[in-house]
């Protein structure tokens, strides 16, 4: 005989035969709270409706474990191996059945208490499944870590700290990795449109926002470029050396990430524009080119990139007044290579990378810039590298374009931040002196504290480390040959009528900033500040409080609805943790502060705004993009883009087995023959 379980809990709480409900949702409901208190969960069976289909007249809820297995899902014998799954399904009996009985609502017509399986015990009752739900709060938390990049797993961890057990977080992980993937799978398909929707309606916003696009014969998105306000701001104050380099691994269409990088006037990188292509044609190059010179009114004076050929015959079709430079990282790194296999082989006059990097000396080699302005504020790419590792850390080979856009303005928002930090320190730093000399406090006051630290050190060495070999002075000008006990010999002329310097090393010329043989002239002449002729304003504080830093703000007050929204938001979350510490533990004053917040949104949603007007996910997750989405797709999602270099070859077995043979042989632990296997691939193992 099968032995049955008879759930135990109050009286008050068992259904019973020819009760009745006012709706069927009040019989569910009561039928549920009886479930949690004995420890079983239910399911919702058969339902049959009016002729007329406007009413329920039949409801069944079953146990949980009801039924059997299918025959389908059973093992199946044979050499075809099948993945265990566990079954709960025990032909349990268990249920409910509500009955439509007209203006007394729904009756009770059939209710069978016994189990043929134990019931949950209360430890475990967290695991049941009416007791696991992904309510809103979980979802808006994961969706918010993804917008940091955090992913299904990290989230619901961190959900433990908060919850302080994973008894009490109240979901499972399996239903968090599950809304992580409803999250990506909502815009496939669309992501391309909705993230080109996202910036039309961003230059609505400021229309100062650029922003362009391509698509190939296809409809497919083939070219994307874009600029804010503040990055064309910076521009203006900065571009006067700019490097390019592409990174790759920042999306799942593999399409090309191709930021424009320079320095600040604290000598940080920063990201004036960027790019996204899905190949790496002259073509593609160039329409990027042609979208930055565009956007950005005028060329840079330098552009730096890596020995691309194809970005050298771009540049040639776009760039009339902007200098080529190469970055000498690339090349330097090919010296030692190349020069061994000269050695080796003895054939230098035929060493044909030799040659060509002779034929465009012009382009990498440093003398060739002294003579143009900021022509060496760098030489390589490193800046645009730098930034390209930055963002490749924020970044996923596995987001959509959606995604991609929301980590790349997370990442733009930390760079900006750090900037406003600098910007803000400079406006009250101090330091301290290490000479008498009037023009180092003039320096303070005038160039941020990073650039100030480096001319305090020429400065100083200026002043101890220097001395003078040989002056010759007249009327008009005054001649100094200073020895700087390192690089030899220097000479530097002041004319005494023009009030102009002339010295040999062309610092100032090549990143606007005197050096330190000057500093040891201005000391013999006691200058009392450094001329404002030789003051370069890329470097100084004053940068902070130009016309283009007034129209960023302008630009911030547009967008300051939303602004205060979130901080409005911010405070919501402040106040709720500030009343959650202060409970010190007292059951009375939590539940009091749970039924305030209960109140609160029963007051929302009796005003019509609840959980989200019945619209669920689609209203999260359009929240989250920042989209909705698109009634019609214009613009298709990339094609899959296949980035230079090739592919691993298909070796042969003839190949596989002779490079299999010059490894050295192994003992087999099963045979103890000396072989290239192992155990497990012993053909003698049973």
């Amino acid at each position: 005989m099968t032995k049955v379980y008879i759930p135990q809990c109050d009286p008050s709480m068992k259904q019973f035969v020819k009760q009745n409900f006012r709706t069927l949702d009040d019989g569910v409901e009561f039928y549920k709270k009886y479930a949690l208190a004995c420890g079983f969960d239910i399911r919702h069976g058969t339902k049959r409706k009016s002729y007329d289909g406007s009413c329920i007249t039949l409801k069944y809820i079953f146990c949980n474990k009801e039924g059997v297995k299918h025959a389908a899902d059973m093992d199946i014998p044979g050499d075809i191996k099948k993945q265990h799954t566990v079954s709960f399904r025990v032909d349990c009996k268990a249920r409910i059945v509500f009955k439509f009985v007209g203006l007394d609502g729904y009756m009770v017509t059939k209710f069978v208490e016994a189990h043929s399986h134990t019931l949950v015990p209360e430890a475990y009752r967290y695991f049941m499944k009416m007791n696991s739900k992904l309510d809103v709060g979980h979802q808006k938390f994961v969706m918010d870590c993804a917008k940091a990049n955090i992913g299904a797993m990290r989230s619901y961890k961190m959900m433990k700290i908060f919850a302080g057990s994973y008894s009490s977080i109240g979901c499972s992980s399996v239903q968090v990795k599950n809304f992580s993937r409803d999250l990506k799978a909502y815009v496939i398909g669309a992501d391309a449109q909705m993230i080109i929707d996202k910036l039309y309606r961003k230059r609505e916003l400021c229309s100062t926002f650029y922003f362009e696009f391509e698509v190939d014969e296809s409809d497919h998105l083939k070219s994307l470029f874009w600029a804010d306000p503040i990055a064309r701001i910076n521009f203006c104050a900065f571009g006067d050396v700019v490097s390019f380099d592409a990174t790759y691994s920042t999306n799942k269409y593999n399409m090309i990430f191709a930021p424009f990088t320079t320095k600040d006037n604290h000598g940080k990188c920063v990201t004036l524009v960027a790019a996204l292509m899905t190949g790496e044609s002259i073509e593609s190059y160039a329409w990027v080119f042609k979208q930055f010179k565009k956007c950005m009114i005028h060329e840079p004076a330098v552009l730096i990139t890596d020995q691309d050929p194809t970005i050298k015959v771009a540049f040639k079709q776009v760039f009339q007044h902007t200098r080529h430079r190469l970055c000498m990282l690339h090349i330097m790194s090919k010296i030692t290579e190349k020069w061994s296999d000269i050695m080796n082989t003895f054939t230098l006059v035929d060493e044909s990378w030799f040659i060509s990097m002779y034929n465009i000396r012009e382009m990498w080699i440093p003398a060739y810039f002294r003579d143009l302005k900021m022509g060496g504020l760098f030489m390589t790419t490193s800046p645009s590298e730098s930034e390209n590792s930055f963002f490749r850390m924020h970044m996923s080979q596995h987001s959509n374009l959606l995604q991609f856009f929301m980590y790349f303005e997370s990442t733009l928002d930390s760079q900006r931040h750090n900037q406003a930090k600098l910007n803000n320190q400079d406006l009250s730093c101090c330091s301290d002196f290490r000479t008498l000399l009037q023009f180092e406090k003039h320096a303070l006051m005038v160039y941020t504290r990073s650039i100030f630290n480096q001319l305090q050190d020429d400065i100083e060495r200026a002043c101890y480390s220097f001395h003078l070999t040989h002056i010759t002075e007249d009327e008009l000008s005054c001649l100094y040959q200073v020895d700087d006990c390192t690089n030899g010999i220097f000479n530097v002329k002041y004319d005494k009528v023009a009030k102009d310097i002339v010295y040999s090393c062309k610092r100032f010329v090549m990143i606007g900033l005197l050096c330190c043989h000057v500093f040891f002239a201005f000391k013999d002449l006691k200058f009392e500040s450094i001329p404002q002729k030789y003051i370069v304003s890329r470097w100084t504080k004053q940068t902070l409080f130009s016309t283009g830093h007034v129209v960023a703000d302008d630009v911030l007050l547009s967008c300051a609805a939303i602004y205060e929204n979130r901080f409005t938001l911010y405070d919501i979350v402040s106040e709720f943790y500030s009343c959650l510490s202060m409970d010190d533990g007292d059951l009375d004053r939590s539940n009091s502060l749970l039924q305030a917040i209960r109140d609160v949104k029963d007051s929302f949603k009796s005003g019509g705004n609840s959980d989200y007007n019945g619209h669920g996910k689609k209203r999260l997750f359009e929240e989250y993009n920042e989209s909705s989405m698109p009634e019609q797709v214009n613009i298709k999602s990339p094609v899959p883009v296949k980035t230079k270099g090739s592919d691993n070859r298909i070796k042969s077995d003839k190949e596989k087995n002779m490079e299999k043979m010059k490894k050295p042989l192994r003992k087999c632990s099963a045979c103890g023959e000396k072989c290239h296997r192992d155990a497990r691939n012993c053909p003698g193992k049973k």
